[in-house]
């Protein structure tokens, strides 16, 4: 029997339909409740009345890989009346449980990145995931991974810094990555972005290894429209402890924080 839905599973949904994928560790570490068997109560609800879908085999034990959510069409009723929902993103949701696990890694990935930078930066924050740009015409396309704003400091008047964020596994073509870069030097080029009247949001590149930054490094050394700076998963990893991970591929041996990308 279907039952109504309560604020604390309508959440879920929001957050399956804002990064499509998510695990109960990161839907855990986001909404920080205050039983974690809760998450897992909710979920298990949610997948029994077909509103999400759950994705687990025992291959995925065997690899330490856990289940992963996505919305059914049956959540997008309660979905739509919600703020800042978009009917295009729903209609590109229809089918992500067909997913492949490439695109459903990819977005747990931009989910896990997320949670750390809330955990470093706190409410001097904000990103926006892909879905929630959908609508927002003077955005690049194809839209990225997310866009970041982080203040300097807690004060009411801190300035504001902008981010764009890619990134890139290392079973992408190198050519498909060296364009996505390229796309955005054509995207500098066509003004669209003053609209805002902002300055031009820094590129974030998150790589796989230390070797795909490596060639990006040297591709892009005298990349001189707007910043782009690189890491790895690993040392993103690592930065509630150290901040300073970000390598400017102009100036590679520095490596910088978030906060003092300028």
């Amino acid at each position: 029997m279907t039952r109504n839905l309560n604020q604390d599973q309508i959440a879920i949904l929001e957050l399956l339909y804002r990064f499509r994928f998510a695990s109960s560790t990161l839907l855990t570490q986001y909404l920080k409740p205050k039983n974690r068997q809760s998450i897992n109560s909710r979920l298990d609800i949610l997948t029994e009345q077909k509103y999400i879908n759950k994705k687990y085999d025992k291959s995925y034990k065997l690899l330490g890989t856990p289940a992963s959510y996505c919305l059914l069409p049956k959540a997008f009723p309660v979905l739509k009346p919600q703020e800042g929902i978009s009917a295009k993103v729903l209609k590109n949701i229809y089918k992500d449980a067909e997913a492949s696990e490439k695109f459903i890694e990819h977005c747990l990935i931009i989910f896990a990145i997320s949670n750390q930078l809330e955990a470093t930066y706190g409410n001097r924050l904000e990103l926006f995931a892909k879905s929630e740009l959908a609508e927002l015409s003077h955005f690049p396309r194809p839209l990225p991974d997310a866009f970041i704003s982080l203040k300097n400091s807690d004060q009411p008047r801190a300035r504001t810094k902008h981010f764009f964020l890619e990134v890139f596994e290392d079973s992408m073509p190198f050519f498909v990555i060296a364009k996505r870069i390229s796309q955005y030097s054509d995207y500098f080029d066509s003004d669209n972005w003053d609209v805002t009247g902002k300055k031009f949001p820094s590129l974030l590149a998150v790589c796989d290894s230390l070797s795909l930054q490596k060639r990006l490094q040297k591709r892009f050394s005298d990349l001189e429209d707007f910043k782009f700076c690189l890491t790895t998963k690993a040392a993103f990893a690592t930065i509630s402890n150290n901040e300073d991970i970000w390598q400017d591929v102009t100036e590679p041996r520095v490596l910088v924080s978030l906060s003092s990308i300028r």
